[in-house]
């Protein structure tokens, strides 16, 4: 059981537990002139993210190489002491992914805000056959 005290009068109060949203997708798989490249290697150096009323959030390779992108997704003109406003729209991200047969990346958000991924798109790096374990 956990207890609330609160020592002001207030209209609307919002309580919860922390936690954090994680994503990664699932092994890429494109097309090549062979069938598929999904056992060739591969990387990205940048990746779209189509968001939707969404503020803060972090991207990278993996979850222990994470960016913010809070600060990207403010206005010029946001000033500090106002609410940030919610971002709709693409933002393109530089991403250093390494070379591997699985083109990792991971999108979290770990912060009390909304966050609505509605697509990644990913131009992805094609190198030679790829044969080693993970």
């Amino acid at each position: 059981m956990v207890t609330v005290t609160v020592s002001a009068t207030a209209v609307k109060i919002h309580v919860g537990f922390r936690f954090a949203s994680k994503w990664r997708p699932l092994r890429l798989a494109i097309p090549d002139e062979e069938g598929t490249a999904e056992t060739k290697l591969k990387r990205s150096d940048h990746i779209v993210l189509r968001l939707q009323n969404t503020i803060g959030g972090s991207f990278g390779s993996d979850e222990e190489n994470l960016e913010d992108l809070t600060d990207r997704l403010l206005p010029m003109d946001h000033l500090m002491d106002e609410l940030p406003p919610l971002f709709s729209d693409d933002i393109e991200v530089p991403i250093d992914t390494p070379w591997d047969t699985y083109g990792d990346m991971f999108i979290m958000q770990d912060d009390p805000f909304p966050f609505t991924l509605v697509a990644l798109v990913t131009p992805l790096q094609v190198g030679s056959r790829g044969g080693r374990n993970r």
